[in-house]
This record gives structure tokens, C-alpha cells and sequence, in this order.
């Protein structure tokens, strides 16, 4: 369902702990098999998939006691503050921990790990010919008078690198946040003509810039490229609003039921920011990003488009280490380039690692190379959580055996 979130229920302020050994999907304690609500396809359902040993539970106390640091209510505090954590290895969920009202069946806002629930939804519409990287958006915006458009393409988005004026301060200077007024003030109406509204301050494809902008006019696009496919008489098998063709090819594929995701006033969904999920929902999401894009047996997104989308933009400049980590196109990426002098963005963990974050500490980690997927909801000011610690404790909890 995309619509409005449901509030919590409340669970006090008691913690609620499952610990799913050898248990898989559902993971809110129902026992089914591997295979009984998806067949893995880059997973074999492996037993020692879901085997645990002390070692693991050495690993699982260091992140809880790391990540549920401080879970006084009341005011966010640079201490960190959780309200979920589930951790899992191939097919498995091997813990969920809850707290401060939140429980399996609550869907939490993500935030900024929205923008990489966009790159799927726009990988699943290059993958039904709807959408093409190289697309203008004039062809979709004749309207607007950006003086960049007809170079403005498809793929500059998702590169965050539309040269469109942007800057990315959220509550902390909300008098000069584009965000802020994007989401909340002048620009609620109608998102992407906001965003095409502003100014220009480089090229399309020149200079790199994080902006939930780019994302959100990610969601403008796919929904004006149903609206003119239909208008055509082009696919019209396809749903003829992005918000439907959101549900049914991505979330009805996943068998995802939490999810929900906000909109503006034209109903063109926020792609940068306002999406909502469990956390077992989202695990699942990244247990599809691991399959590389495959789901019961059905190749939803090409493989190759995972491949392009974990590779560090090349307008980026960093060299590392990075707190948030290098951008892909909305992922963020550990990869080091020694052609380029860059360094891993977090020394401590695995290079292949891969991020969706999120504002105040919501995070989605997978580790594909140890078929590894964490999922942290969290409550706390920015930058209150060491990434490089939370994965290199996520690696060496799949590694442990003993």
C-alpha cells in the first residue's frame, strides 16, 4: 500500500528481542520454508546459512550495545538511539531487536535511503523499455524553461550531477535548506517544477552534488513517462501513474505489504526522501539487491544495472575515507580506485560493502560478498553513528564460525 504510515502501536519502552535461528522469511516468527514465499535464486538455501554459534552472538551484543547506546526518550542526542536492528546472512534472519514503540509490522520513515529505493523503481522501468538513461527531459517537461534541459538527461540524475542549484542543510539551517522548502514550504505543490525552477549551476554531467532534488525529480519523470506512453497508446499494460506503477511492479513483486511513500500535491511521489517500510520489509529489498534483481524466478532488473549503479560516479571527487562513503547513483560505495589515489571510504570494511542511509541514522548495509544485510532504523542527530565500525562489526559477525 502507498499512502499514509500507520502509528505505532507502542511497545513500551521494553525491549523486544527474536533470535531466528533457522528460521528464514517470514521473519516475525513464523516458521515457513526457505523457498515457501520466494525461490532464492543468487542464494542456495544453504542449512549453515542459518547455523549460529557464540562467536556470532559475541559480534550481535557489540552491535547492540553500540547501537542502542541511549534509549532514553525524549530529545535526539548525539548518543545513538535505535529503534530497530536486524541482521541477516543468505536466506536468514538471524536477530530483531525493537524498541521505543516500534515492532516488526511498523513501517519507519527511511529518509534519504528513499533515493535508493528510486534507483530500483527507475531500474525496473529501463528494464519494461518505459524509461532510457540517455533520456532528455525536455521530453518530458516541454514546459519548464531550465536552460539546460534538452542536455538534462536521465542518467545525470541519477549521477546526482544535474548542475541544478541545490543546497542539501536539512533542519539545522532550515532558512537556507532547499529540502526544507522543497518538501515543506513553496515547493510542496508541485515537486518537480520546483526543483526545475532554480537555477543552474553547472552542466549536466560537470560537477557532482548530493541534492534530493535530482531524486525527487527521478519519480517526476517515471510518472509524466506513463502518463505520455499512455497518451501514445505505448504499453498500455503499464499502470499510468508513478504511484501505481511503484506498487504493482516493485512493491506487489517483492511481496512487500509495509511499505508507504508520501507525495506532493500532483501526487508525484517525494523520491528523495518520504518512503516508509518495516524492517524486515527493507531487509527483504536488500536481500533483492543481493539476488542482483531477481525474485521468484522473475529478473525484475537486468544484472547490469546493479553493476552500474555500485560503480563511484565520475564527477565525484573524494579520495577517502568518507564518513558516508562514495556516491554511486544513489548508493554509496566502499570501492577504493588507486588509478584515481582513492582509498577505501571506510578502511575497516570489505570493499564490496553497500549503503542506503538515511537522516537521524537509518541505514540499509549489504556485504554481498558474504551475503550479509543489516538494517538499523534509528533516532539520532547526524553523524552520531560510526559507519566504518558498524560494518567491519556486520563482516566480522558473518565470518565468525566458532
Amino acid at each position: 500500500m502507498i499512502g499514509w504510515p500507520r502509528r505505532s502501536k507502542g511497545f513500551g519502552q521494553i525491549l523486544s528481542l527474536v533470535v531466528a535461528a533457522f528460521i528464514c522469511w517470514p521473519p516475525s516468527g513464523l516458521l515457513a520454508q526457505p523457498n515457501e514465499l520466494f525461490q532464492p535464486e543468487f542464494f542456495e538455501p544453504k542449512a549453515e546459512a542459518c547455523e549460529r554459534s557464540p562467536a556470532m552472538e559475541k559480534y550481535e551484543a557489540k552491535l547492540v550495545d553500540y547501537l542502542f547506546e541511549n534509549q532514553q526518550a525524549g530529545p535526539r542526542r548525539q548518543k545513538r538511539r535505535s529503534h530497530a536492528l536486524l541482521l541477516m546472512k543468505g536466506h536468514c534472519v538471524h536477530l530483531e531487536l525493537y524498541d521505543l514503540g516500534f515492532g516488526p509490522d511498523n513501517p519507519h520513515l527511511l529518509w534519504s535511503v528513499s533515493k535508493s529505493l528510486s534507483n530500483l523503481v527507475i531500474g525496473r522501468a529501463v528494464e519494461l523499455g518505459l524509461l532510457s538513461l540517455s533520456d532528455p527531459l525536455s521530453l518530458y517537461f516541454p514546459e519548464s524553461r531550465y536552460p539546460f534541459l534538452r542536455d538534462l538527461k536521465l542518467i545525470h540524475l541519477l549521477d546526482w550531477s544535474s548542475g541544478v542549484s541545490w543546497q542539501e542543510t536539512y533542519e539545522f539551517s532550515p532558512l537556507f535548506s532547499d529540502v526544507v522548502a522543497m518538501l515543506y514550504t513553496r515547493g510542496r505543490r508541485d515537486m518537480s517544477k520546483d526543483v526545475l525552477g532554480r537555477k543552474a549551476r553547472a552542466a549536466p554531467g560537470e560537477a557532482f552534488n548530493y541534492s534530493t532534488g535530482d531524486s525527487t525529480l527521478l519519480m517526476g519523470v517515471l510518472d509524466r513517462a506513463l502518463k505520455l506512453s499512455h497518451r501514445k497508446g505505448l504499453r498500455p499494460s503499464l499502470p499510468q501513474t508513478g504511484r501505481d506503477f511503484v506498487q504493482r511492479e516493485f512493491f506487489d513483486k517483492l511481496q512487500i505489504n509495509s511499505a508507504v511513500w508520501e507525495s506532493d500535491s500532483k501526487d508525484q511521489l517525494v523520491g528523495g526522501a518520504l518512503a516508509y517500510a518495516s524492517a524486515p520489509d527493507l531487509a527483504k529489498i536488500g536481500l533483492f539487491v543481493l539476488n542482483q534483481g531477481r525474485w521468484n524466478g522473475e529478473q525484475l532488473i537486468s544484472k547490469d544495472w546493479f553493476e552500474n549503479s555500485f560503480q563511484v560516479v565520475d564527477t565525484y571527487q573524494g579520495l577517502g575515507p568518507a564518513r558516508d562513503g562514495f556516491p554511486g547513483r544513489h548508493w554509496w560505495l566502499n570501492r577504493r580506485d588507486e588509478s584515481k589515489g582513492r582509498q577505501k571510504a571506510w578502511p575497516d570494511a570489505p570493499e564490496d560493502a553497500v549503503l542506503a542511509q538515511g537522516h537521524w541514522g537509518q541505514l540499509l548495509v549489504l556485504i554481498p560478498s558474504q551475503s550479509l544485510v543489516l538494517v538499523r532504523f534509528g533516532d539520532e542527530l547526524a553523524r552520531s553513528t560510526d559507519k566504518n565500525k558498524v560494518i567491519s562489526l556486520l563482516s566480522k559477525w558473518g565470518a565468525a564460525k566458532h
